[in-house]
């Protein structure tokens, strides 16, 4: 006799976990979205817009009111104007790995684009500025390896040291000016100082391995520092992010925090912290904020994936693979509707764009399909897959057997049941068949594994009418309870 047929499981409805608690949430959630009717549909596709010679390590927008990126590739920096398509090269040497720019403000009033070139966290290089035509060596501030604001100072940091040489700033509203004077050396709270984010007009963020302290003041002459919060702060620093009222940052564990005004400081890693183990060292861990989903994207390139955190939720809500197997996607650049007419017709909505391998890509709600090139026709689908909470059915003593499984939604979906004899025990995956949704799979018992914990995997392909709502499973026993 089967047991009952347990009430429709709908994962992922309380967010990402993978070790949830509540057969609300997804162990898995692989490229999903979701509506507020509960319905599931695949993720934006991504269009292609350029391929350059080389891996895009770093992208940021180009200052003045233009469509215009900084894009370096392949150690090399360019000017790309996301319309014309057309990149300028500015110069070789830069770095391959994660490096830190902002937009600064001159003399003149004008904004310039500024870098150090230099990875964050590595070794120190030269200060460069851009103003859209020049790419000029500033060279009174000395070398850097991260660049940022305070209110309109421009700040450079040089990580590792601990002299007067760690932190300068410029002149307001200068960034061609840099007193001798405006100068700090590391605080001994938190150790040396290896990066800088504006929070306010009036107060930056300091961090370092030991904690964060803050740099207050609007005068060149005023700045104060203190610190606010001793957790360590793992390095390098190339995974802390400004997300619209709070900064997210990761800390040794591997834990991740939140900083919120006045020194309040959150985890936020739980339920995700087994998976960050994957990530061999922080170096492979990159994160920024993407304003169009208003999402905190983690990426993490040994496993080449991206966790993705609503501000909006509050919570996980899901995974971003790219179609291409083995591909890392790098940061986010919006670009103001007008400042360019690119797309104003038929995708009026934003213009958000991101790296992915060697790409240079744009978000369209029109595609389901990640283009590899400019190519008509290359383009591949990507994984839409949803997994449910690790469940023992109704009694976690008796092996069990699963009869059936029932898909609400629409399109093709294949079905996969993984099993295990008990908690941290392997799991072994079985495909039980294919669906088309709404609708049952009804594997053979002969060959079903037995088991006393199962995840039901449904998994597919990105496509235009591809919908998920909700699965269930029939279990029959095949033993008899321990006694």
């Amino acid at each position: 006799m089967a047991f009952a047929i347990p009430p429709r499981s709908t994962p992922g409805v309380g967010g990402f976990a993978r070790q949830g608690n509540s057969p609300l949430e997804a162990y898995w959630l692989e490229n999903m979205r979701i509506d507020r009717d509960g319905t599931y549909r695949p993720r934006w596709g991504a269009k292609c817009l350029y391929t350059f010679g080389g891996t895009i390590s770093n992208l940021s927008r180009i200052g003045g009111y233009n469509a215009r990126l900084a894009v370096v590739a392949g150690g090399t920096l360019y000017d790309i104007h996301v319309e014309t398509l057309s990149p300028t090269s500015l110069g070789t040497g830069w770095p391959t790995a994660a490096m830190a720019s902002t937009i600064a403000v001159t003399a003149s009033g004008t904004n310039v684009w500024i870098a150090c070139k230099s990875p964050i966290g590595g070794s120190v290089g030269s200060l460069y500025k851009y103003d859209g035509t020049t790419l000029t060596a500033i060279s009174s501030p000395g070398n850097g390896n991260y660049v940022g604001m305070h209110g309109y100072f421009a700040v450079k940091i040089y990580s590792g040291v601990g002299d007067n040489t760690a932190l300068r700033w410029s002149d307001l509203g200068d960034v061609d000016t840099w007193p001798v004077t405006s100068a700090k050396q590391p605080i001994p709270e938190i150790g040396t100082v290896d990066a800088i984010v504006p929070f306010s007009l009036r107060e930056s963020l300091l961090f370092g391995p030991g904690g964060v302290a803050t740099m207050s003041g609007t005068s060149a002459a005023g700045m104060s520092f203190a610190p606010v919060i001793n957790t360590p702060v793992a390095t390098p620093m190339r995974h802390i992010a400004k997300c619209r009222d709070a900064v997210y940052f990761l800390a040794p564990g591997p834990s991740i925090c939140r900083y919120r005004h006045p020194g309040v400081v959150e985890r936020i890693e739980a339920p995700l912290e087994r998976l960050l183990y994957n990530a061999l060292g922080v170096s492979h861990l990159r994160a920024w904020y993407d304003p169009q989903k208003n999402y905190y994207v983690l990426w993490d390139s040994t496993s080449h994936v991206g966790y993705e955190f609503s501000i909006d939720l509050q919570r996980w809500v899901g995974a971003y693979t790219f179609a291409t197997t083995g591909v890392d996607c790098v940061g986010f650049a919006e670009i103001d509707q007008g400042a360019s007419t690119l797309d104003e017709d038929d995708m009026p909505w934003g213009k958000g764009f991101f790296a992915a391998g060697a790409r240079l890509m744009q978000h369209d709600p029109s595609l389901y399909v990640d283009q590899a090139s400019t190519s008509p026709g290359d383009e591949d689908s990507f994984v839409c897959a949803i997994e449910t909470k690790p469940s023992t059915g109704i009694d976690s003593s008796i092996e069990k057997q699963c009869r059936e499984v029932a898909i609400d939604g629409t399109g093709s979906w294949t079905v996969k049941l993984k099993t295990r004899s008990g908690p941290d025990a392997a799991w072994t995956t079985t495909t039980l068949g294919d669906i088309s949704a709404p609708g049952k799979v009804f594997p053979s018992l002969a060959n079903m594994p037995v088991y006393r914990e199962c995840v039901i995997r449904c998994e597919a392909v990105s496509a235009s009418g591809l919908r998920w709502r909700s699965v269930a499973i029939d279990e029959v026993p095949v033993g008899e309870p321990i006694s």
